[in-house]
């Protein structure tokens, strides 16, 4: 298996064993403030993931930014932009 196979084994195991839907695995650009994103997965349909986020921006730009965690419990179809 290569490196991107692996994680991307380990994010569907990851996502299915917190029983979420969907989730991305991105790597942190210190210098440059952002997050890359290297692999996404979802369980059902399909989702929008940017390449590319910056720190501070949407809710995962600001959990990396303010080192805190965030839990987003949504029923439904609310959109969460």
């Amino acid at each position: 298996h290569n490196l991107h196979e692996l994680i991307q084994q380990n994010l569907q195991s990851a996502v299915a064993e917190v029983g979420g839907t969907a989730g991305m695995v991105a790597l942190l650009d210190e210098e440059r403030e952002n997050l890359i994103v290297e692999s996404v997965y979802s369980r059902v349909g399909s989702f929008e993931f940017p390449d590319q986020i910056q720190l501070g921006e949407g809710v995962t730009g600001y959990a990396v930014k303010s080192g805190q965690p965030i839990t987003l419990c949504a029923s439904g179809k609310e959109s969460l932009n």
